[in-house]
């Protein structure tokens, strides 16, 4: 009997691909920010001649001396320590990927100061081509970030590990720019249409001039339900926020009454320090009688002098801070500034439009309120945030109660200085 050989499949050569930590150099591809931002004193913009020169100034500068940053990718809030989504795109044909770490130093452009306005001139390239390079040095690539419009642009190309090289960039490039006021309001616009931008901002300085020199003496109330609060101690190390009975613990208590302080400061000052003396606190849910009507009695209400004791109550989940305003201020620049503080998250009930509204801000971004639906386009009923009877929104009897109760205190504290 015969026998055949068994004939061999000859294998096929598959093409390498270099695992992530033997590459020596990568190419890739992102978007690109180009900028340049100019910070100008606002009592120097009291005419369309001197906004139009700082526009000049900052596009001329934007031209001349900006500096270009490639994007990583976006952030949920701008301190995110980790990108919420890559934009890098591998363009090199031997690896498909490789592991990074970012180090978020904070916002490209601060806040401006009180009294002070940021302009910024702006464009960006849809795609940026980048190379890097390891040296001899390297351990890893962590590339150190700052925040621009929520998103992860590189703040410093240098790194002692390795070298990044800029190659050609294209696509987009529209110019853009952007005010940005002490109080958080903002006013976008572009070079070309420059001159709609300049009298949009004109309009709003002269009638912020205005309701400044005209003193009514009207006041306003914004409740403010300090989010920020539960949530640190719901979130304390170890669950040492909270005491056997589910009171705040005295360390947690102590450290509200600073954080809820460093809120109301930052308030005062956005806000050109038109706030009353007096703060209210409460911890109480407004009463019923059977026909529903809210009822609201004076000891349910205590100053702030008084947090250390009432935050430790078994009602604490329930706080809410009253601030008094004494002075108009419209319900979309109040708006604009609770949204520029974006270190908190919380949500304020005030008047807008002759409507007492509830809208809630988390941490620089919109959560669910009466703006996220008319300015946010956010799918909701905008009538669940008008005007209500409960714990979390304002209803009408409960800011005249408190308006009234704090003006007076404020009538009497002028009277006595």
């Amino acid at each position: 009997m015969t026998t055949k050989k068994k004939s061999k499949k000859k294998k096929s050569k598959k093409k390498k691909v270099k695992k992530k930590e033997d590459w020596s150099e990568i190419s890739f591809s992102t978007s690109e920010l180009t900028y340049y931002d100019l910070i100008v004193e606002e009592k120097n913009l009291n005419s369309i001649e001197k906004i139009n020169e700082q526009i000049s100034n900052v596009i001329g500068g934007g031209e001349n001396v900006s500096t270009s940053h490639l994007v990583l990718g976006d952030l949920k809030h701008y301190k995110d320590k980790a990108l919420n989504s890559s934009y890098l795109t591998i363009d090199s044909t031997d690896i498909t990927s490789f592991d990074y770490t970012i180090e978020n130093q904070g916002k490209l452009v601060a806040t401006p100061k009180k009294g002070e306005v940021v302009f910024i001139f702006y464009y960006r390239y849809d795609h940026a081509g980048y190379s890097l390079t390891k040296n001899k040095n390297f351990t890893n690539v962590c590339f150190k970030v700052k925040s621009f419009k929520n998103e992860a642009v590189l703040a410093e190309m240098d790194d002692p590990g390795f070298e990044l090289t800029a190659h050609d960039a294209s696509g987009g490039g529209v110019m853009c720019l952007e005010i940005i006021c002490a109080n958080g309001k903002t006013f976008e616009g572009s070079v070309e249409y420059k001159d709609d931008l300049i009298q949009e901002f004109h309009t709003y300085l002269t009638n912020k001039q205005k309701k400044l020199s005209q003193d009514k003496g009207e006041n306003y109330l914004i409740k403010i339900r300090p989010s920020f609060l539960f949530n640190k101690i719901n979130d304390w190390e170890n669950d040492e926020g909270l005491d056997k009975d589910d009171k705040p613990t005295q360390e947690a208590t102590d450290y509200c009454i600073v954080q809820l302080k460093a809120f109301i400061d930052e308030l005062k000052e956005k806000v050109d320090g038109i706030i009353g003396e007096k703060i209210l606190i409460s911890t109480k849910h407004p009463s019923y009688s059977d026909s529903s009507k809210a009822s609201f009695n004076s000891e349910d209400f205590h100053e702030l002098s008084e947090f250390k004791n009432t935050f430790k109550s078994i009602d604490w989940q329930d706080l809410n801070v009253y601030i008094l305003l004494t002075k108009e201020i419209s319900g979309k620049d109040l708006n604009s500034t609770f949204l520029s503080m974006s270190d908190y998250a919380f949500g304020a009930s005030y008047i807008t439009e002759g409507e007492i509204v509830t809208q809630g801000y988390d941490n620089g971004e919109y959560d669910t309120g009466y703006f996220a639906v008319t300015l946010g386009n956010w799918d909701l009923d905008v009538e669940q945030y008008l005007n209500k009877g409960s714990y979390v929104h304002l209803s009408l009897e409960e800011y005249n109660k408190v308006l009234t109760y704090l003006t007076n205190k404020q009538k009497k504290l002028s009277q006595n200085n």
